[in-house]
């Protein structure tokens, strides 16, 4: 397969226009910008759409803020159409290791503006899947527990509720992301693990309200799945902080590019692979 520059669709973008749908983690943040800082190199590009003559960050909220915190002006990003189908949206679950299951539940119960009921484990999946529920609580014993807003919630609204369920553990507890939620399998992973929180599905005109709007989701909710993704292009910290115009910038990335291209360092992988050096 041969590429060129403009079939990777990276562009180097002001970090004024990324918008993002997710929370901050200042824990994160500091050690990614220590790390960027260290190296003087930004390894992977964000991903995002475009939204609007601005860009809705998809995957890399992380390297945005924290890039924001180093004073750089821009950021290199690889552009992706939404609505293709190679752009796949889902959810994250967070297990939740290293914090007290009863207390977990007694700080979940004392959020403001949601309840929680128990439920038959069918009946929390159907009704997390078509989004009657906020969220659902999956005991390390087995015991389901459904989120229910008490009353009608706009989109805003259910994006704070869920922050403030996180806001529960978050930096308390260890947070892993799985995708299933089998826990036979996540005991044997996690001995300690107390429990499972199961967090809904969104769609990208929902993540995109959201990050036009005040209130915003928990990091780490939601997954992309993304083909074609371009990783390791180690572009310098200098590149993205310094005052050149983005069209000077833009240019030079593309040279870049196809020095890189022209000179066979650029790898295709049609099918998955496992990367051990991350």
């Amino acid at each position: 397969m041969k590429l060129e520059p403009a079939d990777l669709r990276l562009r180097i973008i002001p970090l004024a226009d990324a918008l993002i749908h997710e929370l901050d983690d200042l824990q994160r943040i500091k050690a990614f910008a220590a790390a960027v800082q260290k190296d003087r190199l930004l390894r992977h590009p964000v991903i995002v759409a475009e939204l609007e003559k601005q860009y809705l960050v998809l995957d890399g909220a992380t390297r945005v803020m924290a890039l924001r915190e180093l004073g750089c002006r821009d950021v290199l990003a690889q552009v992706v159409d939404y609505a293709d189908e190679s752009v796949q949206l889902s959810e994250w679950h967070h297990v939740i290791v290293g914090f007290p299951a009863n207390r977990l539940l007694a700080e979940l119960v004392d959020v403001d503006g949601v309840t929680l009921q128990p439920v038959e484990p069918a009946s929390a999946r159907r009704e997390l899947a078509l989004r009657q529920i906020l969220g659902c609580v999956v005991m390390n014993n087995g015991q389901h527990y459904a989120v229910m807003p008490e009353g009608a919630q706009s989109l805003s609204q259910q994006a704070a509720l869920l922050s403030s369920m996180v806001d529960v553990y978050r930096g308390a507890a260890a947070i892993h992301r799985t995708v299933e939620v089998s826990l036979p399998s996540l005991r044997a992973d996690y001995p300690d693990m107390s429990a499972v929180i199961m967090f809904p599905r969104f769609a990208p005109g929902e993540l995109a309200a959201i990050a036009l709007g005040e209130s915003k989701l928990p990091m780490s909710i939601t997954r992309h799945v993304i083909a074609g993704r371009a990783l390791s292009l180690n572009v310098p910290l200098d590149v993205l902080s310094d005052a050149r115009s983005l069209e000077e910038k833009n240019a030079w990335l593309d040279q870049w590019v196809h020095d890189r291209l022209r000179n066979n360092k650029v790898r295709v992988y049609q099918e998955p692979v496992v990367i051990f050096d991350e």
